[in-house]
C-alpha cells in the first residue's frame, strides 16, 4: 500500500495549497463550533441562574406574605 509513489502523492498533496486551505477551513470550523458551544453553555448557565434567582425571590415573597 505505502509504495514510493503513494508517499510522493501524499507529500505533494500536503504541500499543495488546496490541502492548506482545507486545514484552515477545518480549523476555522472547529473554532466556530467551540465558540457556539461556549455561548450555548453560557446562555444555559445564565438562564439557570436567572431561574434560580426568580425562584428565590418567589419563595421570599411567599414567606414574607405569610409572615
Amino acid at each position: 500500500m505505502s509504495s514510493e509513489s503513494d508517499w510522493n502523492y501524499y507529500d505533494s498533496w500536503i504541500k499543495s495549497p488546496a490541502y492548506k486551505k482545507t486545514l484552515r477551513t477545518r480549523k476555522v470550523v472547529a473554532l466556530l463550533c467551540r465558540k457556539v458551544a461556549l455561548q450555548r453553555n453560557c446562555m444555559r448557565r445564565k438562564r439557570a441562574m436567572r431561574r434560580a434567582r426568580l425562584n428565590v425571590q418567589k419563595a421570599a415573597k411567599t414567606t414574607s406574605a405569610r409572615g
